[in-house]
């Protein structure tokens, strides 16, 4: 009896990859990237939800610099925008906000960063230092922030990637 018990529990172990798909299996199937001359090319297909997730988990890097740049290049204040999104969002077509919903989860960006209203985003990162206590942690997305920080408290900032979150201007203790 332990001697087939054994068996099927090997067997288990070595099959089990032929039969289950993971999530990011199912969703990416059908999507995929591919490069024509320099120039990078999203195939998407599925649900909506599927293409914005193919197209987050696929263009992360750039999906997050590219809601990153937008929000500390707008004439528009976090508040102002928030303002703006829940004044529109009524008005937008299920299937886009599913699609956003899909983005964030593949890009691992919380959808509030994209399409919601989270607290404690900021469009830069001396902001978040302003409107931090001691002792609180700042998380920065992977990207070129290109400004002076000045760090005039107790605090642990910390980049999502260290080779891919750069500061071009210094920081100033």
């Amino acid at each position: 009896m332990r001697k087939i018990l054994a068996l099927l529990i090997i067997l288990l172990l070595f099959i089990s990859p032929a039969w289950h798909t993971s999530k990011i299996d199912t969703v990416l199937k059908g999507g995929w990237l591919k490069e024509i001359n320099g120039i990078k090319v999203l195939y998407i297909s599925g649900t909506h939800y599927e293409m914005g997730y193919q197209h987050g988990y696929l263009l992360r890097n750039e999906t997050r610099e590219n809601l990153r740049a937008f929000l500390n290049n707008t004439h528009y204040s976090y508040e102002k925008l928030l303002e703006i999104w829940n004044i529109t969002k009524n008005f937008i077509p299920k299937e886009y906000i599913e699609e956003l919903r899909g983005l964030a989860d593949g890009a691992g960006i919380k959808f509030e960063d994209v399409g919601g209203s989270g607290p404690n985003n900021y469009t830069s990162i001396q902001a978040a230092i302003d409107n931090a206590s001691d002792g609180d942690t700042i998380f920065v997305y992977s990207g070129t922030y290109e400004e002076q920080v000045i760090v005039n408290k107790s605090l642990i900032i910390k980049g999502e990637n260290n080779t891919a979150t750069l500061i071009k201007g210094g920081f100033m203790l």
